[in-house]
């Protein structure tokens, strides 16, 4: 590899455009330029200040998951009573009576609604007809079926059956689609928003049914999760008289919904004994399946095109949950309620999960009983809560709905006046709790007390209204205001633009006064026009992640855009944009000299950008999902053998120089020329082994597990596999070793913090398996950042500091009445230079967005999730991490190599241990300023940007880039924080091990050496390639 490496520096000697000493030290100046030494309390404050900002950056990933986007769930603490007139005693009753085991009232009811004074709401429930129902529509009984993930495309043989007396009510759910945010929405009426999974707190639909005197007991049956895990465990026993667990395990065949019922005989029997049961306890059922989903997934992941067997799978199911209406037509008393939460999985562009909610592809609630009257009618999904509420007798809405009750009794004028009975008692209930919640009530409390209190046979009835289907508008109106005010997070725009506005540009002028040598340049005449000139210019860098918001939100200008052509243009205009600016800053230079130089590095970043998206564009027009793509991609081993030439490369292993350089030495062998031994990498060896173990432990993994669309044969030849708490022996390992080398890397090696790019992709890579195009991706994007980010930012950053060096060199007296004027003269470049950096953060982004299937987003892959486990209800929370962490691991990856730019080891006799350290404290604090900035500006925008949407999450993007910069800034804060200060730990731990202990010299040997020389031949090797 060094006779290579040797042969790569002869053919450059005389290439004026890369020179060696670009890769020498940042300072080439005279030791009078040497950096001061940093004191004791300057490095305090940087502890300070990178953990201050490692706090804000966590806050801002906490903002970008659970503030801005979920909207965490209101809990009122109080619950409705409203009809039920259910007390804590009563309750008490019902639960001894039914046999629960639990009896906790506490749980299901607590203080109830008073939005008016008590004189008010008593005169309201006797006089103006509120919890008045047709006693037809009203039952107290009901038997509701999950089925998780089956749309209305594919249960039309479903409707069919049922058409004659069913009301279908397709749900819209905008945002992100999960299970149990959804089931959450249906069973509390508020956003989709639990996504973090966590149990009902406040009052839900169930809690509802369980005060009503009128309803039975409760028994469910199905996995635990989703749907009955969002009511908390510790609730189980008193919310559900019986709870039979039916887990969907891999080692089932994934052939048929609902199994634990119709799989056969035995199945079937447990079924019909169950519904005996509960009609002779008058009890009700909630079950649910997610069977479909998993197919779903499995098979849009591994070939988009194959949707034979979701007909097959949706045709069965509706096979099986047909024959419940006959057992409805012979029990009149029960209310059937066939529901799904969302569709299928889009790949038309990107991989958006579970799909929208159009053109067949939602979810809906379809309730059927033979009194029911045929109705059709597209919901909200936060009216499902109280529309079904309104077919179950005695069930109040939830104490904190904001949806709309759409119960239908019919069209004629008997239905419309129920209709106008039920509207009044969900006003009652939104006023509660829009009064709680501090928002607007949007008309003075005496106004809509007078409306709800307003009769048909009043005098004053007839002088405002024409008739009672007015009035039923009149009162609608008011509800769906109310719902609109309840989904926006902010209603002070104004005050928003000016505070945030206000910050932002506060901030800008504190980072550019920091930037400069004494404020007093700052604000002197000469330089303070430049500093804005500079502001003006880098304000479009610093948004540069808006330019996505700007071509990705398909509702811009109502212009609908699909497909990777589009994504692969708008990363080039991106290119084209920042070289456009980065040439309009070179007009600030004064020197010629300067000017030229600077140039020459745009013209080098260009270059290299250009190469970066290319390599996107070329793999787009690969895609299967394009006509002229290539079918096989998927099955071809093209990922393995790239995996393992990078674990290669990487580890210090290069295996086109290894052979080349093998070529090269049996030439010069044969010319009898003299050969160069090589030197070097042995400390390697120890990181290289634990890599390849890893990797061959990940491949044994890869040919023994089970994938959810294999047969029961196949899987019966893997399942034995899934021995240990039900993950796959081998991917235990793999989990296993993954974490003690991290850990060691950590503990012992925090100068070389990027060999956990290796696990950290091993990782990423095992849970990838069922989107190989995807890997394929994720490889080609480490390659970048391997080949053209590290080495285009050496190579900016010696360029810039030689420019610098050598202009400060003509005064390099510190008493020279100059050296203040040219050292703020030439800071503004090192703004620039760093804003080029987080454009790297952004092109990031772009590349993410353009090769996946799945764009970056907040969404996840259940099968991530599940792989390496026999169930996908195993491990919850582990789960929800593997699935984050295939979205997102490329936050990780990206950071490792933007830190190991910074802190990198490079020799130079001409600089000092000292000097280095104050430039790479320099260089850090600049790049977590302008972390912080990027992160103000997120803020800025997303929240501007939810003062007008409401509910529409068209501006994912932005907090993709919200979350991105955070996860970024956080993870570089930490790996400050370690590399910095993880010595005195180092050096406590080994203090504590024997002077001649075998395990003491083992990690000084293999961890503390320096060992940097293998990554910067590398390095040096890719940018006189590349250029």
């Amino acid at each position: 590899m060094n006779q290579q490496n040797e042969g790569f520096q002869t053919i450059n000697n005389n290439n004026s455009f890369i020179r060696e000493d670009s890769f020498t030290s940042t300072s080439t100046a005279s030791s009078g330029n040497s950096s001061p030494k940093i004191s004791t309390r300057k490095k305090w404050f940087y502890v300070i200040e990178y953990l201050v900002l490692g706090l804000l950056f966590v806050y801002g990933i906490r903002a970008g998951f659970f503030t801005l986007l979920n909207r965490n769930m209101f809990q009122s603490g109080a619950t409705n009573t409203l009809c039920s007139q259910a007390t804590p005693e009563s309750v008490r009753a019902k639960l001894q009576r039914l046999g629960h085991l639990k009896i906790e009232t506490d749980i299901v009811i607590k203080e109830p609604l008073k939005p008016f004074k008590d004189k008010d709401m008593k005169t309201l429930t006797e006089k103006h007809h509120i919890c008045e129902y047709p006693s037809d529509f009203q039952f107290s009984k009901v038997i509701w079926f999950f089925t998780d993930g089956l749309p209305v495309k594919y249960s039309k043989k479903t409707f069919d059956h049922y058409r004659e007396h069913m009301v279908l009510y397709p749900i819209d759910v905008p945002g992100p689609k999960y299970s149990h945010a959804i089931y959450t929405s249906y069973m509390t009426g508020q956003l989709p928003t639990n996504y973090q999974g966590k149990a009902i707190e406040g009052d839900s639909l169930v809690k509802s049914i369980q005060r009503s005197p009128d309803m039975g007991p409760l028994t469910y049956v199905g996995p635990e999760w989703s749907f009955l895990a969002i009511h908390g465990s510790k609730n189980y026993d008193t919310l559900f008289k019986r709870i039979h667990i039916r887990e969907e395990p891999l080692d089932q065949p994934h052939d048929q919904a609902y199994r634990f019922f119709y799989k056969d005989d035995e199945a079937k029997k447990y079924y019909n004994d169950l519904l005996d049961t509960l009609k002779k306890e008058g009890g009700s059922l909630f079950a649910h399946s997610a069977i479909f989903d998993h197919i779903n997934h499995g098979i849009f992941r591994s070939d988009p095109t194959n949707t034979n067997y979701l007909n097959y799978l949706s045709d069965r199911i509706a096979a099986d949950l047909n024959t419940l209406k006959d057992w409805i037509d012979e029990n009149p008393d029960y209310l059937l309620i066939l529901s799904s939460d969302h569709g299928c999985d889009d790949v038309t562009n990107g991989y958006v999960l579970h799909g929208h909610s159009k053109n067949g592809n939602e979810g809906y609630v379809m309730l059927y009983n033979p009194k029911l009257k045929p109705y059709e009618q597209r919901l909200d999904i936060v009216d499902v809560c109280p529309t079904v509420a309104k077919y179950l007798k005695g069930v109040d809405i939830p104490a904190d709905n904001i949806g709309v009750t759409r119960t239908f009794y019919g069209d004629d004028k008997e239905g419309l006046k129920y209709s106008t009975y039920i509207l009044k008692e969900n006003l009652v209930q939104l006023t509660d709790t829009t009064k709680r919640r501090g928002a607007d009530l949007l008309r003075t409390l005496g106004s809509i007390y007078n409306l709800l209190a307003m009769e048909a046979e009043d005098a004053s009835f007839s002088e405002k209204f024409n008739g009672v289907y007015e009035f039923s508008l009149e009162l609608f109106k008011l509800a769906t205001d109310f719902k609109q005010k309840l989904y926006q997070l902010l209603d002070k725009p104004v005050f928003w633009v000016i505070f945030y506005g206000a910050i932002a540009l506060l901030l800008a002028v504190i980072l550019l006064y920091r930037f400069y040598f004494h404020a007093i340049h700052l604000l002197s005449e000469k330089y303070f026009t430049k500093a804005i000139y500079l502001l003006l210019l880098l304000i479009p860098l610093y948004f540069g992640a808006y330019i996505n918001v700007l071509f990705c939100w398909d509702t811009w200008k109502g212009v609908i855009r699909s497909g990777s052509p589009f994504f692969v243009s708008q990363g080039y205009l991106a290119i084209i944009l920042f070289f456009a600016l980065y040439q309009c800053a070179l007009l600030f230079t004064e020197k010629k000299q300067d000017r030229e130089a600077f140039s020459t590095i745009g013209w080098k970043l260009f270059i290299f950008l250009v190469i970066d998206m290319t390599f996107f564009m070329l793999y787009n027009l690969l895609r299967r999902q394009w006509k002229w793509g290539m079918d096989n991609m998927a099955t071809i081993p093209f990922q393995y053998f790239t995996l393992i030439y990078f674990v290669c490369e990487f580890s210090g292993y290069n295996l086109f120089s290894n052979i080349l350089g093998g070529l090269l030495f049996v030439v010069k062998k044969i010319l009898r020329s003299p050969t160069t031994p090589s030197k070097g990498g042995n400390n390697n060896l120890f990181h290289f082994l634990c890599c390849v173990a890893m990797m061959i432990v990940l491949f044994l993994f890869e040919f023994t597990s089970v994938r959810e669309t294999a047969d029961q044969l196949e899987k019966a030849k893997y399942i034995h596999y899934y021995t240990i708490a039900g993950f796959h022996i081998y991917f235990l390992i793999f989990i296993i070793m993954l974490f003690v080398y991290s850990c060691f890397v950590i503990l012992f090696n925090p100068k070389r913090l990027d060999r956990l790019v290796i696990p950290a992709l091993l990782y990423a890579f095992a849970l990838m398996r069922d989107t190989p195009h995807g890997r394929v991706v994720t490889l080609i994007q480490n390659i970048q950042y391997y080949y053209f980010m590290v080495p285009a930012f050496y190579l900016i950053n010696n360029l810039c500091a030689r420019v610098k060096r050598q202009d400060k060199g003509f005064n390099n007296s510190t008493n020279s009445p100059q050296f203040e004027e040219e050292e703020t003269k030439l800071h503004y470049f090192d703004v620039l230079q760093l804003s080029i950096v987080m454009f790297f953060i952004n092109h990031f982004m772009y590349g993410f967005h353009i090769g996946k299937e799945e764009r970056l987003d907040v969404d996840a892959h259940p099968m991530a999730g599940a792989i390496g486990m026999k169930s996908h209800q195993q491990h919850p929370n582990f789960n929800a991490f593997q699935m984050g962490y295939e979205k997102w691991h490329m936050c990780l990856m990206f950071t490792l190599y933007f830190w190991s730019i910074v802190h990198k080891e490079r020799g130079g006799p001409k600089v000092d241990k000292e000097t280095k350290d104050a430039d790479r404290y320099y260089i850090t604090d600049i790049i977590l300023s302008n972390y912080l900035l990027l992160l103000i500006n997120a803020h800025v925008f997303l929240n501007l940007m939810l003062c007008f949407i409401s509910m529409d999450h068209g501006f994912q993007e932005t907090v993709v880039y919200l979350i991105v910069i955070s996860v970024c800034g956080s993870l570089f804060s930490v790996f400050n924080m370690i590399t910095r200060y993880s010595v005195y730990v180092i050096e406590w731990i080994l203090g504590k091990l024997p002077t001649k202990s075998p395990l003491k010299r083992f990690i000084q040997s293999v961890f503390l050496s320096e060992n940097a020389n293998d990554q910067d031949v590398i390095t040096k090797k890719s940018v006189q390639h590349i250029v």
